[in-house]
């Protein structure tokens, strides 16, 4: 029997594989991650601004110099800070820029699809990435107007812990065919 397309069947073999491909792929990554956030996160974060000042009431996220965020509200076209600078929130939420790419490339797959599906990939984790900066301030912004608002809360966590996960997940949705492959019957020469 042989495997659909170029699907493989998911042996220790190609796992190992995967993880000997995966850890340099990923210390790569990081290294690159550094230095595509200086570009990324500005475009990423005037994205989710843009998208903001068109909510009611309109807010900003501030980014300073050392890349720390703070949110502000704007009261009487004045913006007014209701956050307190978040120095290392923006790793937790981008970090999947240098997950998702490090997982795609060590997949099982030939090398003309991974590098497809990184150009999938890379502009679905931005838009994401841009949407997590909107519910980061939306959440931020209605915890301080309620704090014991059920809804706000449990979003809060939710877009909070979303940066990892979905990365993990979109990952799994664009990979899952090359480790788990389909068998099908061999041709027989009366159908050809």
């Amino acid at each position: 029997m042989r495997c659909w397309g170029n699907a493989m069947r998911l042996d220790a073999r190609t796992v190992l594989r995967f993880v000997l491909m995966f850890i340099p792929l990923f210390i790569g990554c990081l290294l690159l991650y550094t230095q595509v956030m200086k570009v990324y996160h500005p475009a990423a974060l005037n994205v989710a601004n843009a998208i903001m000042e068109h909510l009611d009431p309109p807010t900003r996220m501030q980014m300073n110099d050392w890349g720390g965020w703070r949110a502000l509200v704007i009261e009487g076209g004045y913006p007014v800070k209701f956050t307190d600078w978040l120095k290392w929130q923006r790793h937790l939420h981008f970090l999947s820029l240098a997950l998702v790419p490090a997982l795609i490339l060590a997949t099982p797959a030939p090398w003309p699809t991974r590098f497809r599906l990184l150009a999938i990939a890379i502009p679905v984790l931005f838009i994401v990435h841009s949407l997590t900066i909107v519910g980061i301030v939306r959440t931020q912004y209605c915890t301080m107007m309620d704090p014991f608002n059920f809804g706000c809360r449990w979003l809060r966590r939710v877009v909070n812990t979303s940066g990892q996960l979905f990365g993990a997940g979109l990952w799994a949705v664009l990979t899952w065919r090359y480790w788990v492959g389909k068998k099908r019957e061999p041709k027989s020469k009366a159908s050809a």
